[in-house]
């Protein structure tokens, strides 16, 4: 009854309703940066990446490493696991894989060598758009979050007089080390790590733009409250 209860509350309804939304939402995003050329964000650059290189699904793949980094949050962050976090780790990566699938059904597959520079960016920032808003809804639904994002939000924890964004900047940069390591010993190709421009972008535009995105989204969300504030 209490989990009856649970999914015939409104403001659960609303809020589970936003995780699932994000998330197809987010999954078109970092399909359709993939598809630009210009690079994914560092974590689905790696995933995308190694998942790639061993032969491997990419959701098979998230969902390897992601249940790997839920064991940290479990020992460590286990007030920061919800609905959200299950479905970043069970779900994104085959949404992510599925789009691929219907993007290249669509345009083929060799779009993405066909696109000029200033059309591969312009791409890229309708992408980062659309990554964003979906981010917004996942992250104002406040029903989890990510392993990987736990990580900087743990050490922010620990090292409280240390800024959020520093330990961020140490995972995310820790990936595209170990991209760059995998390049320059072979083990990939530079064009086949889904670095580049987008992965700058995503640094630099994308905690603006889900403020940005916030504002619409927390008034259905969330509807008179502000949510939580921002780390």
């Amino acid at each position: 009854m209490k989990v009856f209860h649970f999914l015939t509350d409104n403001m659960n309804r609303r809020t589970m309703t936003a995780v699932i939304l994000g998330t197809i939402i987010m999954g078109l995003g970092e399909a359709l940066l993939r598809t630009s050329g210009m690079g994914n964000d560092p974590f689905t650059a790696f995933t995308l990446a190694t998942s790639a290189r061993l032969g491997v699904g990419l959701g098979n793949f998230q969902l390897c490493f992601n249940a790997f980094l839920l064991i940290i949050e479990l020992i460590f962050g286990r007030k920061y696991i919800g609905f959200g976090s299950i479905m970043n780790l069970a779900v994104l990566g085959y949404v992510v894989q599925g789009w691929l699938w219907v993007i290249e059904k669509i345009v083929g597959k060799s779009f993405t060598s066909s696109l000029s520079l200033p059309v591969a960016i312009v791409f890229m920032l309708i992408a980062l758009i659309i990554l964003s808003f979906g981010l917004s809804m996942y992250q104002d639904a406040e029903l989890g979050v990510s392993p990987f994002d736990f990580l900087a939000l743990g050490m922010k924890e620990r090292f409280p007089k240390k800024p959020y964004f520093l330990f961020r900047i140490m995972f995310d940069g820790a990936l595209v080390l170990i991209l760059f390591i995998f390049v320059l010993t072979g083990f990939m190709k530079f064009e086949d790590s889904n670095l580049g421009l987008g992965t700058v972008f995503c640094a630099l535009c994308l905690g603006p733009f889900i403020n940005l995105c916030s504002v619409f989204n927390k008034k259905w969300i969330q509807p008179g409250s502000h949510g939580r504030s921002q780390v």
